[in-house]
Formats: C-alpha cells, structure tokens, sequence
C-alpha cells in the first residue's frame, strides 16, 4: 500500500516592500530581495550573479501568488510553512500570507501553517551593519501575558479556523521557533501552561523540561459538542467532558444541541442529552435542546419543533420512563392531532398535549 505524504516548504515572507517596516533594514522598497540584487562575488569560484527568472516578483502580489503555488505544486510541494512574526506589540512580514496567499485564486489548492518565529531581531538582516551589529538587539521576541493572549486570538481567529490551514488528525499544526524564548517572556513553565490554557479552544497544556536543555509543549485542545445556555441568557460551549468554556462560535455551530441549566450541571446535561437521543432516535427525530431548570425540571425540544416536559427525576417514575411512554405513543399522535408544541408527561400514567392542530386529545393521570 502506498502511503501518501504531504511536502512542505518554509517561506520565508520578506520578499516584498509592501511591510513599511522593512524599510529600516531594505530601504530600497524591495524587502530582501534587495540582499539578492546587490550581493556580490565573494570568491574567485563563486558562481555570481544569480538572478531570479521571474524577476524580483512581490510575493504580497495574489497574481504572483497564483504563479509559485503552480509551480510548488507541480513539483510535488503541497503545504506552505509561513514564517509569522510579532514585534512591538504588532504582526510583522504578514502581507506576503494575507495579501498574497490567501488572496490568490488558487489557493484552495495548497494547505499553509504557522511557525512563530519569536526570535530576537538583530541587525543581521542589515547586510551594511550586520557585520558590525549582528547581535544588536532591534526588536524582542518574547511577549508578556496581555500580549500573549493577543497573539493567541489573531491566531486563532485569523489562520487556524481557515479551510486552507493543515490540520493533522483534525487538528491545527502550528510551530514554535523559539520555546525557552516564549517560556522566559511568560515568567516560567507553570506560568505559561496557565497563559496557553486561558487561550479560547484551548483545553489543558504541558510545558516539561525535556533533557538536556530542551522544553516541550503539549496542548490538548476543546471540542465542542453542544452550545451552552447559561440561565442570565450569556452563550458558550460544552466540550466533550462536559466543561463549559468559551469561546467565538465555529462555523457549524448552530447545529450543535443546545443544554441549558444551573451552574455546574453541564456534564449532567450532556449525559441525559446522549439517553434521551438514543430514545428518540427511535422514531426518526433529533433533540435540539435539553434544559434543567432552576427547580431541577427537564425539558426537552425535538427537531420537529414538539417541547416536552419531563418533570422532576424521581425513582418511581424516571425521566427514561416517562419519555418511553412520549416516544411509544408519538406515531399515534401524529396521526391523530397533527401537529403539536408541547406534551406533558409529567404524569405517572399519561400525558397533556397543548397547541394541537386538529383537535384536544388528553389522556391524563394523576400528576406527580
């Protein structure tokens, strides 16, 4: 069996002069392509000058976008790594991905992702100092924890939740150039497992020392599988453990069930959604909401629109008892009202349907 694999390539995105920034350190408008131009022979056997055959094309330019994604893409290159940068409180080198990129119509064709580069910058890129220079310090590439949660929201917001970034598994790839760099800057490995797990979608992270002198960092990330009504109306998610969390709603969301209840009874929820959805999958119907009352009452909504009281939980007349007996009588009553908005079960031996089309049937016991 021939296993298939994705190939990458780092792009490095200073090759255009639409960054005003570059300008300190390529002032020819060129960005570095102006280290190519003006470089010269420095060996009797250096094979100078190379000139590139597309000329000093800006890569911040879709159409000139359109044209290198073609021809990585008929040599067998599928993934484009982007170099991403942050200094002085704002992105750096990000119009060759925005403006370029993700702006070519033929995008969709080629996967991307990140590697923050979180290094220091240095007068290295400079070539008329760097020999003097290459040390000195121009921008920092650690970030306090304000800063950090920035990053973190233009990232999540801006790249990882687009259809053309690389997932593995379902899951964004992102890199991190420098890790002591972003550790140092956040005040230390516990304080930067507390900063990473603040980020939206993110649910537990790891950073360990790994020997000799290297650090890891291991996130696991939230998967929301309901949306979380809280009883003051305020939106969030529930994950797949049941913990709330928030967090700007991904596309598709809105077909996620809904739970609502008092704090702390959003695992609860989840589970009695996962019972009863197994009941009325019986009869062909999917369950749009579950909600638990202040006075601990459940109710349901089915897809059809139909709400159903359930009551209390109490053990002579459990709640799976009581929807048995909604869901062994629906086809019946479908039939015979038509439709229906709500159906009283919280009855030990029938029920009351209210908002009938056709005409009032009751079938009632003694309500408990």
């Amino acid at each position: 069996m021939v296993k298939k694999y994705d190939v990458a390539a780092y792009i490095w995105p200073a090759y255009t002069g639409d960054e005003k920034r570059t300008r300190m350190f390529w002032p020819e408008g060129m960005g570095e392509w102006q280290s190519v131009k003006n470089s010269i022979k420095k060996t009797p056997k250096h094979n100078w000058p190379r000139k590139p055959l597309w000329g000093y094309v800006n890569e911040a330019d879709p159409y000139v976008m359109e044209m290198e994604i073609n021809a990585a893409l008929d040599h067998g290159v599928n993934v484009f790594i982007y170099d991403w940068y942050w200094y002085d409180q704002r992105p750096f080198l990000e119009n060759c991905l925005n403006d370029g990129f993700l702006k070519a119509r033929n995008h969709d064709r080629m996967k991307f992702y990140l590697m923050w580069a979180n290094h220091h910058a240095n007068a290295g890129w400079d070539y008329r100092i760097s020999h003097m220079l290459d040390e000195a310090i121009i921008w920092q590439g650690t970030v306090d924890r304000n800063e950090f949660e920035v990053v973190g929201r233009r990232l999540i917001e801006m790249y990882f939740k687009h259809p053309a970034y690389y997932t593995i598994g379902g899951k964004p790839v992102f890199m991190i150039y420098d890790l002591p760099n972003l550790v140092n800057g956040l005040g230390g490995a516990d304080a930067t497992r507390d900063a990473i797990e603040k980020l939206p979608w993110v649910r537990k992270a790891a950073v360990r020392r790994q020997w000799p002198d290297g650090l890891s960092l291991v996130l696991e990330e939230h998967e929301a599988v309901a949306r979380w009504r809280r009883l003051n109306g305020e939106l969030a998610l529930v994950n797949r453990q049941g913990e709330v969390f928030q967090a700007d709603f991904p596309e598709g969301a809105s077909a996620l069930p809904q739970l609502s209840g008092p704090e702390g009874s959003a695992l609860e929820l989840l589970n009695r959604y996962a019972e009863f959805t197994g009941t009325v999958a019986r009869i062909g119907r999917r369950i749009d909401r579950v909600a638990l009352t202040p006075r601990l009452a459940w109710q349901i909504k089915l897809d059809d629109g139909v709400a159903i009281d359930l009551g209390r939980d109490q053990i002579r007349h459990p709640l799976g008892e009581r929807l048995e007996r909604f869901v062994t009588h629906y086809s019946a009553l479908r039939q015979r009202v038509g439709t229906m908005r709500v159906a009283d079960m919280r009855y030990p031996n029938g029920f009351v349907l209210r908002g009938i089309e056709n005409a009032p049937a009751v079938a009632a016991g003694r309500k408990s």
